[in-house]
């Protein structure tokens, strides 16, 4: 017969078995994903895209007057004077520019996250399992923000390498308060594809939904009407400004990354609620 201490040890290892389990399982499935990048080497390439145009722009911007100069087109005794940019010029232009480039190269590598699986039935498979759906989207969501932030964040860091080489140094407070914050759209951006992915079954048409809102939301942005300052899409062209020194509004950047944690949360939640209704998944 037990005795009533070994009864409670029981109970006690019993209850933290749940717990434990699930963070296992999240943890798993997390480190699937990995593997997966490993496998069909998004690991791999994405960074190198990122450190590519990381080192492309300075380059081409120092450059530039001799590749002009070299041209062979231009008419004799033609001069050509580009003033050189300052550092934090160099960079504010890069970042503005990694606005186009790093929204194609995370909608691509996003777009089929949950609809291949969703196609190809391993979605089915795995949630049959003890597995929620939550734990599901979430280890995907954690997986695709890591790389996509760790491409930027080396990717940024080869920029700012090369323009304190070729031009001058600049400051690295507000240089890494810039990248914060245009990493908060990396997530931003990540976030958005998933659910699309979640939502559709072909990866094609969650890449082209998702392009066409991020295009909408930064037209939007530059349109001249106040309430529209406060939007996810005007995350980038305030860490350019940060990084050029122009004064930035406190209270508005508050509000901005306020709402852009607020609309993360609605995008993952809403995710998770369209796959524990999808009949595909049933």
């Amino acid at each position: 017969m037990m005795d009533t201490s070994t009864i409670k040890s029981t109970n006690k290892q019993n209850a933290v078995v749940p717990t434990t389990s699930a963070t296992y399982r999240f943890f798993t499935l997390m480190m699937k994903e990995m593997i997966e990048f490993i496998r069909n080497y998004k690991m791999i390439w994405v960074p190198l895209a990122f450190i590519a145009y990381g080192i492309m722009q300075p380059v081409v911007t120092y450059y530039l007057p001799f590749i002009l100069d070299h041209a062979g087109n231009l008419p004799a005794g033609t001069v050509i004077e580009i003033p050189t940019p300052a550092a934090a010029e160099v960079l504010a232009s890069t970042l503005q520019q990694y606005g186009i480039f790093a929204v194609i190269i995370i909608v691509l590598i996003t777009m089929g996250a949950i609809s291949q699986e969703r196609v190809s039935g391993i979605a089915s498979i795995i949630l049959a399992k003890p597995i929620s759906i939550t734990t599901y989207v979430m280890s995907k969501w954690v997986a695709y923000v890591l790389l996509a932030w760790s491409s930027f964040l080396i990717g940024i860091s080869i920029t700012g390498y090369y323009t304190r080489l070729l031009f001058a140094p600049f400051d690295l407070s507000l240089f890494w308060s810039s990248v914060a914050l245009y990493s908060l759209w990396i997530v931003f951006i990540v976030s958005v594809t998933l659910v699309f992915s979640s939502i559709l079954r072909s990866s094609i048409a969650a890449a082209a939904a998702t392009l066409v809102l991020l295009g909408g939301l930064t037209l939007l942005s530059s349109l001249p009407l106040q309430y529209l300052h406060y939007i996810p899409s005007r995350l980038p062209t305030i860490a350019a400004q940060m990084l050029i020194g122009d004064a930035v509004d406190s209270r508005q950047l508050l509000i901005i990354v306020v709402i852009t944690l607020l609309v993360l949360v609605g995008l993952i939640r809403f995710a998770i609620v369209k796959l524990r209704k999808s009949a595909a998944l049933d």
